[in-house]
């Protein structure tokens, strides 16, 4: 489902479908529990109480029409946010106020617009409160980077760009690259004029360059998913020697 045929079917409001003859409804995810949502998402129709019977296929193709009709996100980026609002709460409230046009984190929260607020979380500004209290989140990191990589095999658009600082612009990284210059001839200039038997000194210390978390958990969580895939493939094809 492309991001376009989403926001077409992200009406909100009741939800009916016909079955058997009779015109029936789905609960509205602001009736029900988190955790109930939560099980919809993981289990599908399963997980709906009183579910009509009917084929497989047909269950699958209204539960994701139902998903799309409220605008859910994944199973695993509702657990994110749940992880972020639990830790990080306070700073969360402060800066949605501040820098998403004065968005309230609890009315986005009761009115279940999750991947809105997630999307607004994840576009906060690099010197946010927010920003600053994740960016050595290592825990958050692994299910960022797990988030990520799950797009990534499902295709979707943006799931291989990685998240960047926002404050680190060209014209940061510019002057980034300037200060290295300047210190590297400078120490060129300071090697020139010693006496041969003098001790070299160290090279100059690059200018600070922004990294977190969040780099090395893509990178172990794509080598678990090669690794994964690997153990598949020796699996089917050399089954003596699994195990």
């Amino acid at each position: 489902m492309s991001e376009v045929d989403r926001l077409e079917r992200a009406k909100g409001g009741p939800f009916t479908y016909r079955h058997g003859g009779q015109v029936r409804g789905l609960l509205s995810p602001v009736d029900m529990t988190p955790d109930a949502v939560l099980a919809v998402l993981e289990h599908g129709h399963y997980a709906f109480p009183d579910f009509p019977r009917m084929r497989a296929w047909e269950a699958a193709v209204l539960i994701e029409r139902w998903i799309a009709h409220y605008d859910l996100p994944v199973s695993r980026d509702l657990q994110r946010l749940v992880y972020l609002l639990e830790r990080h709460r306070n700073a969360l409230e402060f800066d949605l106020r501040v820098h998403a046009n004065g968005a309230d984190l609890g009315t986005l929260w009761r009115s279940r617009q999750w991947r809105l607020l997630l999307n607004l979380i994840d576009h906060l500004p690099g010197h946010s409160h927010f920003s600053a209290a994740v960016a050595n989140d290592e825990e958050h990191a692994k299910l960022l980077a797990d988030a990520m990589v799950q797009r990534q095999e499902r295709g979707e658009p943006g799931a291989k760009a990685s998240r960047s600082l926002t404050g680190w612009t060209p014209e940061v990284a510019a002057i980034a690259d300037l200060i290295d210059e300047v210190k590297a001839l400078r120490h060129t200039t300071v090697m020139m004029g010693m006496d041969s038997k003098q001790p070299a000194p160290k090279p100059p210390e690059p200018y600070l360059r922004p990294g977190s978390a969040l780099q090395d958990a893509l990178r172990r969580a794509e080598h678990n998913r090669r690794q994964a895939a690997h153990d598949s493939l020796v699996a089917r094809m050399l089954p003596h020697k699994r195990g």
